[in-house]
């Protein structure tokens, strides 16, 4: 357990997800390193923060209105990155609850962190 790493990156996670849900996608991709990455583990990897944004649309257009809930969430730090692994459990208003697994690097930039990597499984 590495609490220092939890106490900087959660808020950022927080943030990253209330706007991600929120439909307020151009706060959102603020989040996002320039050279980030989301895979949908065995299914699609999506790169480029312009990509993404037009991506979360299409989602949010897809999924209508999200709630997150992580749970069981670990964090891991090293000189440069930060490491959150977790489960999640997303109710949307249109296609249901979705459950899934989550990792995410977040890499150090300036004062702060971006999020560099995100793969997750979706039930």
């Amino acid at each position: 357990v590495f609490p220092e790493a939890k106490k900087i990156i959660h808020p950022l996670c927080e943030d990253y997800a209330k706007h991600r849900d929120g439909h307020d996608f151009e706060k959102a991709i603020a989040h996002l390193d320039p050279n980030a990455v989301i895979v949908h583990i065995g299914k699609k990897a999506t790169y480029g923060k312009d990509v993404l944004k037009k991506e979360l649309e299409e989602y949010a257009a897809k999924m209508g209105k999200v709630t997150t809930k992580v749970t069981n969430d670990h964090y891991q730090m090293s000189e440069d990155f930060i490491i959150c692994k977790g489960d999640y459990e997303m109710t949307t208003e249109k296609a249901g609850t979705h459950k899934g697994k989550f990792t995410q690097i977040w890499r150090k930039h300036g004062d702060t962190y971006l999020l560099l990597l995100e793969e997750y499984t979706m039930e």
